[in-house]
């Protein structure tokens, strides 16, 4: 006799004694089916087998499953590490990436579209940033324009009072002084937002600037990713 079938027992004893409990074949069959199961677990050791076999099956797989997400983990890590020193391996010095931006895309078999001109510089990163600030000050600068775009693509705040002396100097042309406003406002948008409104009704092409929401045009910026693999929008 097992736990579980005194148990039932039990149970069949205490009913009542005007045999409420056999009179009633509702009941008897209720206690039954929900006695049955635990009854045959209890008295059938190849179910009880069967079940621990099935439960050991799921703990292994979700050990297993563990593991892979871990092996996962590890080796995206483990890329993500070499392609990290890979790159900073590649990184040339300042000076070689400013030459090579002054040439990049001129070699026919090298195409560059415009808005991968600046990728040698964000490449670089802030390495070539002093070296930048030095040469946008010579009004001869060639890709100057795309010089001055880097500094406010990258958010560099020490290139803030450069960018402003050419927006402040009336003698550049308009499209350096627009340049300069665009990579302010990328830096600092409030300051570039002061700027802006400041030559609101400027007759140059400064005062378009505000009237035609430039802001909402000029604030994607090109990432690293972007200029390792040469995107092109």
């Amino acid at each position: 006799m097992t736990g579980v079938e005194t148990e039932y027992e039990r149970y069949l004893s205490s009913v009542s004694p005007n045999k409420s409990f056999g009179a009633n074949p509702g009941r008897r069959a209720f206690v039954i089916g929900w006695l049955s199961p635990a009854i045959l677990r209890a008295g059938n050791p190849w179910i009880r087998r069967q079940e621990s076999a099935a439960q050991q099956i799921c703990n292994n797989e979700l050990v297993l499953s563990r593991r892979k997400l871990l092996i996962g983990v590890v080796s995206f890590a483990v890329v993500v590490a070499s392609i990290f020193v890979g790159y900073t391996a590649y990184l040339p010095s300042p000076e070689a990436a400013l030459l090579r931006f002054y040439s990049y895309g001129d070699n026919p078999n090298e195409p560059a579209a415009e808005d991968m001109l600046m990728d040698p510089l964000i490449l670089a990163g802030e390495r070539v940033v002093p070296l930048v600030m030095q040469e946008v000050k010579n009004k001869e600068m060639r890709r100057r324009r795309y010089a001055i775009g880097f500094l406010g693509n990258g958010s560099y705040k020490q290139a803030i009072p450069v960018l402003e002396a050419i927006l402040k100097d009336t003698s550049e042309a308009d499209n350096f002084r627009v340049d300069a406003l665009h990579s302010i406002y990328l830096i600092d948008q409030s300051l570039g937002s002061i700027y802006a409104q400041m030559h609101q009704d400027d007759p140059t092409s400064l005062g378009k600037i505000e009237r035609h929401s430039w802001r909402q045009d000029r604030t994607r910026r090109r990432l690293i990713y972007d200029a390792l693999v040469g995107m092109h929008e």
